[in-house]
């Protein structure tokens, strides 16, 4: 599931988050790729304990979007 969407098995495994690079205090820089419509966005995310907020956008920052991950035990 993606934000409580079903999610296709055919991108089951795929990583949707890459190429991040630390920049310190939690923080990375690197792409997000958005499964439902198979973008490539400029991506950041921050961690902080077993939460990751990350976003991406795209057209110079016109177009976001972010969200929040949990770790699973």
């Amino acid at each position: 599931f993606e934000n409580g969407q079903k999610v296709s098995s055919d991108v089951v495994g795929k990583n949707a988050v890459f190429d991040m690079i630390a920049q310190g205090d939690g923080t990375y820089k690197g792409k997000a790729w958005k499964p439902s419509n198979g973008k490539t966005y400029t991506g950041k995310g921050k961690l902080s304990g077993n939460n990751l907020k990350v976003g991406g956008c795209v057209l110079g920052g016109l177009i976001c979007l972010k969200q929040t991950w949990s770790r699973v035990n």
